[in-house]
């Protein structure tokens, strides 16, 4: 059995599509990542520029943004793949999404995603 985090998608629930009649499109979201601090959590969602999200998928991160201890991210990503066949995170641009929806796009890059990671991290205080 290859390890859980081998990049690639583990779990595979795609007999549940179809299952509801009149609501074929139906099925379980999946969230590209999410990190914990103590209560708090930030949560992105990766795109590739082009890609839009879906209205179920706004709406299920505009609710997770209603919540306080919850950041909620649109990044979009270059769409490079690693050695393992995973998508890296090379973003590009992020959003933020509140209950009002998507915020605008702003561009960053690893350098700059990773100071803006570091100081959610930092602003935890435990």
């Amino acid at each position: 059995m290859p390890p859980l985090r081998s990049g690639k998608k583990r779990i595979d629930a795609s007999f549940v599509e179809g299952s509801i009649p009149g609501n074929e499109k139906f099925g379980f979201s999946d969230l590209d990542l999410i990190s914990e601090r103590d209560g708090r959590f930030l949560v992105i969602e990766c795109k590739s520029p082009g890609d839009e999200l879906s209205r179920a998928c706004l709406r299920l991160l505009r609710t997770l943004a209603y919540h306080k201890n919850f950041t909620v991210l649109v990044v979009q990503i270059t769409g490079n793949q690693t050695i393992s066949g995973a998508l890296d995170l090379d973003p590009i641009s992020y959003a933020v999404v509140t209950t009002d929806g998507l915020g605008k796009y702003e561009e960053t890059n690893k350098e700059q995603f990773l100071k803006g990671f570091k100081k959610w991290y930092h602003g935890i205080s435990v």
